[in-house]
């Protein structure tokens, strides 16, 4: 069994039908010119790099070295992820904290079984300290566990441990984590390896019962959404929680990855109690799919693909929603072969979204950023990561002040029979203009 089962998918259907539909017209990157290029301020990448070897980046998204989020809190970055250690040996997860001048101050394994994983990472101010929440999947059995844990942001001493999922030989998995004072949301999925249904779920446990009970405590509630019996519905990505709820985004409706009526991009909110106040769609009659979110309070930015509009294969989406749900500017973005978004962030003035691009469907992949107007998402500047390799630094993406951290995996620092690597990088927000 391949270790990430939707992620593997997720990358063997861009392949596909970017093999199909590519040569069908579009906008390439730089629209016929040549593309600007941006050079990082510094770059991390770590790890033996060990991944499946011949693999694009895109099908390699399953991949075992992998930064698949970064979090920025009090002047520090913490990101978590997945590291295999030997060429098809156990996958474990990772989780470091760095300064903003890229110096590591700490590094953390957990090694649980054949396969740990890291998707999400959230530091909260508690009383005393600041606390590391990490979710995520761990292999037990003949099933995967959602998987969420504490951890001090001093040092990454473990706190504590809580994990659940009891469908056998199924898959339960936390990519989203949101802390509004002593309400702590997961977003998660299960689903079965035989390719059935996949719930969207979300849960709420309280912070302080977790911590009398070392994790053990129940949630308060738990809401699922979708038709449980006959679709694919999904939550993907970061979540954003205040005082009145929790906003969600994923996929809703889809019959089977690649079938007829493929499912919509969508955005829900569901207020304090686990009640669902209302569900947004975006999308056509393809395939359309909300990656990941972020917030500044005032609205909402889903970042995703779509093979419903655009011109390639899958194009990169970013949709701009109003707090109650309301339906604001879009751009997609892309060329003849595949796009995709995943890591978005919003300052005062801009949205910038981390996206992953393919000229050809057997090329290289490239990690381009994009940055948009924030009130029209109209175009502002885009740029490819400069110099030669598979990258894919598109999971996630934080900003503060005049610069973008971004996390992800490449393979251009390979040697031997290394191959991917997780990898961090800072970016001026002046990206976009020429050296």
């Amino acid at each position: 069994m391949f270790q990430f089962a939707r992620r593997l998918a997720f990358g063997f259907l861009c392949f596909l039908l970017g093999a199909l539909l590519w040569g069908l017209p579009g906008r390439a990157l730089g629209q016929g010119s040549e593309p600007a290029t941006f050079a990082p301020e510094w770059v991390k990448a770590w790890g033996p790099g060990h991944d499946f070897p011949g693999l694009p980046a895109n099908l390699a998204d399953l991949g075992a070295n992998q930064a698949w989020d970064v979090f920025l809190h009090a002047g520090h970055l913490y990101v978590t992820g997945t590291d295999q250690a030997r060429v098809r040996g156990d996958i474990d997860l990772f989780v470091r904290k760095y300064d903003l001048d890229g110096l590591l101050i700490w590094e953390e394994a957990w090694d649980n079984g054949p396969k740990d994983a890291g998707f999400v990472c959230v530091a909260d101010a508690d009383p005393g300290r600041v606390s590391l929440y990490v979710g995520g999947y761990t292999r037990v059995g003949n099933m995967n566990r959602a998987l969420l844990q504490k951890r001090d942001a001093a040092d990454g001493k473990l706190l504590w441990t809580k994990t659940w999922g009891e469908i056998p030989h199924g898959h339960h998995e936390i990519d989203g984590i949101a802390i509004h004072g002593d309400a702590l949301y997961v977003s998660h999925y299960d689903s079965t390896w035989a390719g059935g249904n996949i719930n969207a779920v979300v849960r709420k446990f309280d912070k302080r019962e977790l911590d009398r009970t070392e994790g053990k405590a129940e949630p308060a509630w738990t809401t699922v959404w979708g038709n449980r019996d006959a679709e694919q519905d999904t939550t993907d990505g970061h979540i954003f929680a205040d005082g009145t709820g929790v906003w969600v985004t994923g996929r809703i409706g889809g019959r089977s990855l690649g079938g007829g009526g493929g499912g919509d991009l969508y955005l829900t909110k569901l207020d304090p109690d686990g009640r669902q106040l209302w569900i947004k769609t975006w999308g056509g009659d393809r395939y359309d799919q909300g990656l990941s979110l972020t917030s500044d309070g005032e609205g909402l930015f889903v970042a995703g693909w779509t093979a419903s509009r655009g011109a390639g294969a899958f194009d990169a989406a970013v949709v701009a929603f109003g707090m109650d749900g309301t339906i604001g500017p879009e751009r997609v973005w892309g060329g003849p072969s595949l796009d995709y978004s995943r890591g978005v962030a919003a300052d005062l003035s801009h949205v910038y979204a981390a996206a992953y691009t393919k000229a050809r469907p057997t090329g290289p992949g490239r990690t381009a950023i994009l940055k948009l107007d924030k009130r029209t998402l109209d175009l502002v500047g885009e740029a490819l990561w400069e110099g030669k390799g598979d990258d894919c630094v598109t999971t996630s993406l934080v900003q503060e002040g005049p610069w973008l951290y971004l996390a992800g995996k490449t393979n251009r620092f390979k040697d031997g029979e290394q191959t991917f690597q997780p990898v961090l990088l800072k970016v001026s927000k002046d990206f976009d203009k020429r050296r």
